[in-house]
């Protein structure tokens, strides 16, 4: 299995718990992990934040890699406040804001907080407005920059792809401070998820 995040702090408490037993670097953002937990070997890809770094991320994984399943977690924007921080939640759809393809994340056997659609977005604005033209634009319930891109990679090679997002912000004027307070509870809540899945 692969697993894909954008930011190291959102796995810093996952790097913690587990053995690192190789990593590689492409660039100053990008690095692939070779890790080992209770004798599973499983493979971490940092992408960096975006659609383009996605895509460049997956596109520098050796050829010689078999990967079976990707799971991509990280961090999301909430566009209604119906939610707290740090609390995981599986889309059961991603769109963006530039293509119009729809894709559908798997998420069988998994039991967590569900939320109908992620709107995945080339760059974020830390405004109202923005926040008020992905509700109403989009219907979407979070935010976040980099789950469509990942589903796209991955269906082309019909690799299946579950997406675990956790609430950092509220999408909107506090992002940022937002984000700096609440990516330690993120960073639990995500290992805690894939330590015990």
């Amino acid at each position: 299995m692969l697993i894909s995040f954008a930011l190291k702090p959102e796995l810093k408490d996952l790097f913690s718990r587990i053995n690192i037993r190789e990593m590689v670097r492409f660039t100053k953002s990008r690095y692939l992990y070779i890790a080992e937990h209770r004798g599973i070997v499983f493979y971490l890809l940092r992408t960096g934040v975006g659609p383009g770094a996605v895509s460049q991320g997956l596109n520098s994984l050796p050829s010689s890699l078999s990967i079976s399943r990707i799971m991509n977690v990280g961090t999301c924007g909430l566009l209604n406040d119906d939610r707290e921080p740090g609390v995981l939640l599986m889309p059961d759809e991603i769109v963006s804001t530039w293509h119009s393809n729809v894709f559908f994340p798997d998420s069988s056997g998994i039991a967590l907080s569900r939320v109908q659609r992620c709107v995945s977005v080339g760059k974020s604005e830390n405004s109202e407005e923005f926040r008020e033209n992905l509700i109403r634009k989009y219907h979407a319930q979070i935010v976040d920059m980099e789950s469509w891109s990942i589903l796209a990679w991955a269906y082309e090679r019909n690799i299946p792809v579950t997406v675990v997002k956790a609430v950092s912000d509220f999408a909107g004027e506090n992002t940022g401070f937002d984000v700096q307070n609440n990516m330690k509870l993120c960073s639990q809540n995500i290992s805690d998820f894939l330590l015990n899945e």
